[in-house]
Parts: structure tokens; sequence; C-alpha cells
């Protein structure tokens, strides 16, 4: 039996340092290596944007986090008539240490299970690392900038943006979207009789968005109702709110057109979840905004990145809400 204990007690993984005994610097090692794109997750994997044709690429299973959550691979849906047979794929490089301890490679937790992107701390100071150098080049964000369609029954569109602040802070959006459509039958827009469909419901993987660690985001069902010539529709969602209220939510098309969803925002750390529906002939437009403040980059320790990947709580007034929204519509005005 101690023979068993022993052996147990030298394979056992030594403990991470904790967070609070983190250096104040980080050194840099003497030979930089190359990291993954955020969307590759196996040797022939990565978006729309980056390699859509799983071209072999880059890829070290060793950069994710101990403690992330079990990756897949991205398995975009293919645009054949827009994708090329022939692109460069970009790569990224980081002198970064990679120990457990140091907190380098912690990654964003996945928004949704369909939407394979995982940024790491060392895509965040590589990026800004150029910015302060003076070298940063719209080439460097494009490599975080991922575009693919993953998932079905609904397939959800996916979009990941960076773009840095002018005090070089990095604000991240992640643009998703899906369609619904209730069955109405034989009815059509010319029709004179009224048909119904109600409480159809989306499937369950769309009940389990979280914009962050704090909040959470459910579509539970969606309607539709022919009448008159005219076909309205609807969607019920949940939202998880940061003190764990849940705030069920119902857009109507006939009710709600052109006005502004009720946004959720976290007071923990800087996340900004902007909804939006439309109704597009007979199928109904979901659209999530998801808005986070990364930091600077300088130092895994800062709160900011702390607070996203640890759920170490930031305090922000609601005076501060949709100010990252906002931030980020105004740079991509200019």
């Amino acid at each position: 039996m101690d023979k068993v204990k022993r052996i147990f007690h030298c394979h056992r993984p030594s403990e991470i340092q904790p967070i609070s005994q983190m250096p104040s610097e980080i050194p840099l090692l003497k030979d930089s290596w190359e990291g993954n794109l955020p969307c590759v997750h196996d040797p022939v994997d990565g978006c729309n944007n980056h390699n859509p044709r799983h071209h072999p690429v880059q890829f070290d299973p060793s950069l994710f986090s101990p403690d992330s959550t079990k990756h897949k691979p991205t398995t975009n849906v293919l645009d054949t008539v827009r994708t090329p047979d022939e692109y460069t794929i970009p790569t990224l490089s980081s002198a970064l240490p990679q120990s457990p301890d140091l907190y380098c490679l912690t990654t964003i937790p996945r928004i949704h299970k369909s939407l394979p992107y995982t940024f790491s701390f060392y895509h965040l100071h590589w990026l800004l690392t150029h910015r302060r150098n003076g070298t940063l080049a719209h080439a460097h964000l494009q490599t975080l900038h991922c575009v693919a369609k993953t998932g079905q029954n609904p397939t959800l569109s996916w979009v990941t943006s960076p773009l840095v602040t002018d005090d070089g802070n990095l604000l991240l959006e992640y643009a998703m979207a899906f369609l619904v459509q209730a069955d109405l039958g034989a009815w059509t827009p010319g029709s004179r009789g009224r048909a119904v469909a109600k409480h159809a419901l989306i499937g369950s993987g769309y009940r389990d968005f979280k914009p962050c660690l704090h909040t959470t985001l459910a579509f539970t069902s969606h309607r539709g109702e022919g009448r008159d010539g005219v076909r309205t529709a609807g969607v019920a969602f949940t939202k998880g709110e940061d003190d764990g209220r849940e705030v069920k939510g119902d857009w109507d098309s006939a009710r709600d057109a052109g006005k502004d969803v009720e946004p959720l925002c976290c007071s923990k750390c800087y996340t900004e979840t902007v909804l939006s529906f439309k109704l597009r002939g007979d199928q109904t437009l979901v659209s999530i905004q998801v808005y986070k403040n990364l930091g600077r980059g300088l130092h895994p320790g800062d709160p900011k990145w702390l607070a996203l990947t640890k759920g170490i709580m930031v305090g922000r007034p609601k005076e501060d809400f949709l100010r990252m929204r906002r931030e980020y519509e105004a740079m991509c005005e200019t």
C-alpha cells in the first residue's frame, strides 16, 4: 500500500502557484515559439478566414491551458464558391514562458460550444506588443479575426473582430447569428386565412450561451403567425444576470419592430451583450454581439484579464455599461 501511495505521489501534478503569488514581471524567453491561431484545434483546422480548405497548419496541443475545456475542431461549413484553393495561413509567435504558474496560456472561456475560438493571453500580448513597438499592422488584427459557420439545428454564423483603442486596450467583438423559421404550413402572404405556430423549440444547444463567467443567455422557443396577408414572428429568451437573477424576455415582430432589446451588461467583468431580432421574409434573424475589453496585454495578472478568465470580479458602475460597444462602433467608423 505504501508503495502504491509513493507511486501516485511521484506522478501527482505539481500545484499551480496561486494567482496572488504571480511575479510582478514576466521574464521573456531567449527564443520565441510559434503559437496556434485562435481557430486552430487540430493539425488541419481553421476558420473560413484563415484555413478554409483545412490545409496542414501549425498546431501545438500543449499550448492549451490545463484548466480549459476540451477543444474540438472548428468544423466550419465551407463556402466552396468564394473560397480560394490557395492562400497564405498567417502565423504568430511568442517569447512568453509556458509555465502554468505564470498563467500566460490562460484562455477566455468559450461563449458557446459551437464557437471554437480559443483566445489566450499570449495572443493578446503578441498583438499589443506590436502596438507598443509601433509595428502594428492590419495583418496582425486579421490574424485574430476569425469567420466561420458551425453547429446545426440551426447553424451558427460567427465572426470575431479585434480592435485596439487609443489607450492601448484590446476590444474584441463576437458577432453571432442564426435563423429560425416557424412552420405555417401552406399559408402564404396571399392567403386569406390564419395560420399559427406556437412554441416551436429552438435546438437545445442554443440554451447555453455564456457571454462571460458571470452571465448567461438562452433562447428557448420561437413562434409565427400569418393573418390578413401579414406574417409575424416572436422569440422567447432568458438572460442570466450577474447577480444570479433570471430575466425572461420576449421579442415580437409586430410589437417590437425598431425597438432596442435591453442589453445584458456585466458589472463583474468587462463584457457587454447586445441582442437584436429581425423578421426577414419567412425567417427570423437572431443576432448576438458580445464586446469584451481584454486589457493592455502587459501581464496575465491584469484585473481585466483575470475577470474574464478566472471570474475575479472588478466593479463596473452602470454608467459604464455599453461604453465598449460605443467605443468599438466609433473606431469602426473612422
